[in-house]
């Protein structure tokens, strides 16, 4: 549940190259204001695609002025107008300069204070209008309406957050480029960071190495893409913090040499030791497994059946084809 406390918007007009920062916060006794910026943080917050980062240098600027602003040293509107500034930078000089607004926001996940700073596209509608024909008769026409807030259920390609107190940075941004030069908004701009693995990828990467060290040990994959799911699940049911090094041992128990090849190449593609799932993911993780084989056929069965024989069994045949068994069916509907 998140505790909006401050929230800002400033206006970064690209293609008109205007800005227009504000001098006061957005009021949030106001509904709609308080309602669509919880909406795109709760949203934007759980996205998995969230990458984890640390901020670059000593001398990093955004890190002492977040230090700053910790410590009441800074106060948030002067903050969060240095950081449209420091966007405004990027934006009016990339490769692809749009229309936007930023919203720079303070809120609580329970006893964490946190920073968040989201761009928002302008976005391309339509509305009426009421027109006198030359005979003064009110005619309604449709008329392209421009720069429009995106609505609360579209996804926002380029946001970050930050702990205050710690300066644990999670962010997702788009490729940008200004004067020939990579300059992501968050990485290489305002927050001048690191960029980890995401929760999303970190979950796909361990299904992915599961998948290769059985099959080039010659163990079913099958079975241990399912063991590697169940486990993400089982640890995320009681942490929402998953150690993906830990899986090995629940995949390939009683193999070590198998699980040493699952943390070798765990620590090769950049899995970090600890990341954070949101609960988003962890229940679409949980929930079932997708199989497809080689004759077409797919089927989609309830995680906890994978290694149940009373309901589903993979049988190898002595010609090295599979049989699946599908059992104890009362009756079957169709889908399509």
């Amino acid at each position: 549940m998140i505790n909006l406390t401050k929230a800002i918007l400033h206006i970064l007009d690209g293609n008109a190259g205007v800005t227009v920062i504000s001098a006061a916060q957005l009021d949030l006794a106001d509904d709609a204001a308080y309602g669509y910026v919880c909406k795109h943080l709760e949203k934007a917050a759980g996205d998995p695609g969230l990458h984890s980062g640390e901020f670059i240098g000593v001398e990093n600027e955004f890190k002492i002025k977040l230090s700053q602003y910790a410590r009441e040293m800074l106060a948030f509107e002067p903050f969060s107008a240095w950081i449209a500034a420091q966007a405004w930078e990027i934006l009016s000089n990339s490769n692809r300069p749009d229309s936007s607004d930023l919203l720079v926001a303070e809120y609580f996940e329970g006893e964490k204070k946190m920073l968040a700073i989201l761009k928002c596209t302008g976005k391309l509608g339509y509305t009426h209008m009421v027109e006198l024909d030359e005979q003064g008769q009110q005619v309604c026409r449709i008329v392209n309406q421009y720069d429009i807030l995106p609505g609360t259920g579209q996804k926002l390609d380029e946001a970050a957050f930050i702990e205050v107190e710690t300066g644990a940075v999670r962010f997702t941004e788009k490729p940008r480029t200004v004067d020939g030069e990579e300059r992501p908004l968050f990485t290489k701009g305002i927050l001048k960071c690191t960029s980890g693995v995401s929760a999303g990828e970190t979950v796909e990467l361990i299904r992915s190495i599961a998948e290769t060290v059985a099959e080039t040990y010659g163990v079913d994959k099958t079975a241990a893409v399912t063991r590697a799911k169940a486990g993400i699940a089982e640890h995320l049911d009681e942490n929402e913090n998953l150690a993906p090094f830990d899986l090995g041992v629940e995949v390939f128990a009683g193999n070590e040499e198998m699980e040493r090849e699952f943390r070798r190449q765990a620590s090769a593609a950049g899995v970090p030791e600890r990341v954070s799932v949101p609960k988003k993911l962890a229940v679409r993780t949980a929930r079932s497994q997708k199989i497809k084989t080689d004759t077409g056929i797919e089927i989609i069965f309830p995680l906890d059946y994978a290694e149940n024989t009373e309901f589903l069994e993979f049988v190898h045949n002595p010609d090295g084809t599979i049989a699946i068994e599908i059992k104890n069916v009362g009756s079957i509907e169709n889908r399509g």
